[in-house]
């Protein structure tokens, strides 16, 4: 293999688009002043409320509700997608949606454990 050294001063100019599927990049050239950069508010909030960003087409971006998944049944979840949704659950909360889920959760174990105690005396029938 033949590699060629090319001057430290080597440079072209780009006319053009940049079209990025990253997000990180796409910030860094926004920050840059190469152009526009489409993302969530959580991750331009920073530099928005630095001044180093500016939010444009504000009338044209939807507010985002947050990801929705589809799968075909809570009974017999793959473990691989168990802990999928778990995982996107615990990343995608926001501090006060943990509590929220905390305390639905709480619930939850209430709920079952009462359940369970039901069924068990139910089976145990009547005495």
């Amino acid at each position: 293999m033949l590699l060629r050294l090319l001057p430290p001063e080597f440079g072209s100019p780009v006319d053009g688009p940049l079209i990025v599927n990253d997000a990180e990049l796409a910030l860094l050239a926004a920050l840059d002043g190469v152009g526009i950069a489409y993302l969530f508010d959580h991750q331009v909030q920073p530099w928005i409320a630095a001044g180093k960003l500016v939010r444009v087409l504000a009338a044209w971006s939807p507010p985002f509700p947050g990801f929705y998944l589809y799968y075909p049944s809570r009974r017999h979840l793959p473990p691989a997608l168990r802990a999928f949704i778990d995982f996107a659950r615990r990343t995608s909360e926001t501090p006060s949606d943990t509590n929220a889920a905390q305390a639905r959760g709480g619930q939850r174990s209430r709920a079952r454990s009462t359940a369970a105690r039901r069924s068990r005396s139910r089976a145990a029938g009547p005495e």
